[in-house]
């Protein structure tokens, strides 16, 4: 998409959970404030963080979850990050909230051979797309393509974020 800048500022400013956030043209931001609100709360509250949390936003966007950014695609980040940043006794909650195409199987791999993530809080505008794929990597059986310990879910809280129409975002909860 090509726009050309006539006049004014490049930015508009959106407050969300009284953090303001500089939106570009090109940038991705829900539209519908309450609605947000309302998911980054619903997901905040699934992650049940404690004093010894950490916390991987993992294809989230704009960052709204997390504080120290890593840059890069997440099947290539993920793997040296768990390795180079967690320690044992962290308790690691992984975020997901990917665009429609959801994640690839490095992701979902690499989410489940590391044993200190017990929650992964997966949320989805396009539930019966690829999040379905996605939720089999994470809960199948061990198996050659897939090591470590399954997860389950154990919560689906679908939230209207596009009133009067068809689409929902759906917020599950898998833990291990």
């Amino acid at each position: 998409m090509s726009y050309k800048h006539l006049h004014g500022k490049m930015y508009i400013t959106e407050t969300l959970l009284g953090n303001q956030f500089q939106i570009h043209p090109l940038s991705f931001f829900q539209c519908n404030l309450h609605g947000a609100e309302v998911l980054y709360k619903t997901v905040e509250e699934l992650c049940q963080f404690k004093n010894n949390t950490i916390l991987l936003d993992v294809c989230c966007g704009t960052g709204i979850y997390n504080a120290e950014y890593f840059s890069g695609l997440a099947e290539k980040l993920l793997p040296q990050i768990l390795q180079d940043h967690i320690e044992e006794e962290d308790d690691i909650v992984a975020v997901l909230n990917p665009g429609r195409g959801g994640v690839g199987k490095k992701v979902t791999r690499a989410l489940r051979r590391c044993e200190n993530i017990r929650r992964v809080v997966f949320a989805s505008c396009k539930p019966l797309g690829r999040m379905q794929f996605n939720m089999i990597e994470l809960c199948c059986p061990i198996n050659e393509e897939f090591v470590g310990e399954p997860f389950l879910p154990t919560k689906a809280i679908p939230v209207d974020m596009f009133p009067h129409t068809r689409h929902y975002e759906l917020v599950v909860l898998f833990e291990r």
